[in-house]
């Protein structure tokens, strides 16, 4: 959740060690003075925990439902090893006891496995939370993180001399291991199905764009077939203007000019930019928009070459008008304004304002779906794009206007000084 945090570490920590000065002690207080079997204890400490560590994340419910679960249920397998070993250091005792051999060993295996896990859950995990922005997909994974998690907690010995029959012991460590391999495999699965469903994602994106920039090609060879004739035709055109300027028949002159430009097909393509994918993008939306009887008018002022890939730029775009699209075809006028700009060739901005019924689902000050559960995919797809860059994705709206505004820097890290005082100028403004 590296690229999650709502707070700095350094806040976050505070935050958690504050809240365990309180939590810990309270729940040992209410587990000896109501005579509470451990268990019993533990769980609502884990239900206050995890509202701690969903308020310190700025993700939907199910991504961190769904790590919580996972964390958890790999910390009970560890706790199986910690109860074979502390049924050697105390045979005469059981799970239940907590000793402080048990404690120091299942501390000890923690910290083992978060630095063994640290490097490959810091850069795949996190980029896997970043990009997957699906609630039921991380949702699908919680039910085999809580059968891992039951089987930890309750396959635990009550009475240690049970690991001392026959080859108890041994067949708990077995099974210890088989439920670690598990969790280990489950997870890896997990990551190449879920790199599966972005790159599918990713090749219909880039598929969509092609077929864009293909019906923006036949469109202009259009153009450059039916004014073929006119081309051909242009010698002509001079000749019958010069005969009319040395004759003095100057209003026939501006007659003839007027049936001429009447005459010339117009191109059913606009040129908004260089950049031939965003240009194609903006000409399906701006026909789109005619069908639909929208005003779109779109400003774009930036150069050739960008930092940000084309694919991410359409991507960004082709979220914000599909957003303003839908939001204009329940409200009347219907209109959308986007521009694309850049200050000192440092950041990109690009911000779209349209009208809307002034119907939203908003919750914790983000923006729901009102066609399914969970946060409009669109916009979380935009945040996070700008966030891997080091930008933001701001949304608001006001009556029967919504406002999106983002912020990308393009420059590289040793201009990241003067990129966040442009950003933090933009926010301001």
């Amino acid at each position: 959740m590296k690229n999650q945090l709502k707070f700095s570490i350094w806040k976050t920590l505070l935050i958690m060690a504050l809240t365990f000065a309180v939590m810990i002690p309270s729940a040992a207080f209410a587990a000896v003075h109501f005579s509470l079997e451990p268990i019993t204890a533990l769980l609502p400490v884990l239900v206050l925990f995890f509202i701690l560590y969903h308020f310190c994340l700025q993700v939907h419910i199910s991504k961190s439902l769904s790590i919580f679960f996972s964390i958890m249920a790999l910390m009970s397998i560890l706790g199986m090893f910690a109860a074979c070993y502390d049924a050697v250091r105390n045979p005469d005792l059981g799970v239940n006891a907590y000793t402080m051999d048990y404690a120091l060993f299942h501390l000890a295996v923690s910290f083992a496995a978060v630095i063994l896990l640290a490097f490959p859950l810091c850069k795949y995990g996190s980029a896997m939370i970043d990009r997957l922005n699906i609630p039921r997909v991380w949702y699908a994974m919680i039910p085999f993180s809580l059968l891992i998690l039951s089987l930890g907690l309750f396959l635990r010995p009550v009475k240690y001399e049970t690991l001392y029959v026959n080859r108890v012991r041994q067949v708990a460590l077995f099974i210890s291991c088989i439920l670690l391999l598990l969790w280990m495999i489950t997870h890896i699965i997990f990551y190449f199905i879920v790199t599966g469903i972005l790159s599918a994602a990713e090749s219909v994106e880039k598929k969509r764009l092609l077929e864009m920039e293909k019906s923006q090609f036949l469109a202009q060879q259009r153009y450059i077939q039916a004014t073929a004739r006119e081309r051909h035709d242009f010698r002509q055109s001079i000749r019958t203007l010069t005969e009319l300027y040395k004759s003095g028949d100057y209003s026939s002159i501006g007659n003839y000019l007027l049936e001429y430009e009447q005459s010339m097909p117009k191109s059913e393509m606009q040129s908004y930019c260089k950049i031939n994918a965003l240009n194609a993008l903006l000409n399906f939306y701006a026909q789109s928009a005619v069908k639909d009887g929208i005003d779109l008018r779109i400003d774009v002022q930036i150069p050739e070459k960008l930092s940000i890939s084309d694919i991410e730029l359409c991507r960004i775009t082709g979220n914000l008008l599909e957003n303003a699209v839908s939001g204009c075809r329940n409200t009347f006028p219907k209109w959308i304004r986007i521009t694309f700009s850049t200050v000192n060739n440092s950041v990109l901005y690009v911000v779209a304002t349209n009208s809307f019924d002034g119907k939203v689902h908003m919750r914790d000050g983000k923006y729901y779906s009102l066609s399914h559960h969970g946060e409009g995919i669109g916009l979380t797809s935009i945040a996070s794009i700008a966030e891997k860059y080091g930008g933001y994705a701001e949304f608001h709206h006001e009556g029967n206007e919504f406002f999106s505004n983002v912020a990308i820097p393009l420059l590289h890290e040793n201009d990241q000084e003067q990129i966040s005082s442009d950003i933090r100028k933009a926010k301001e403004t």
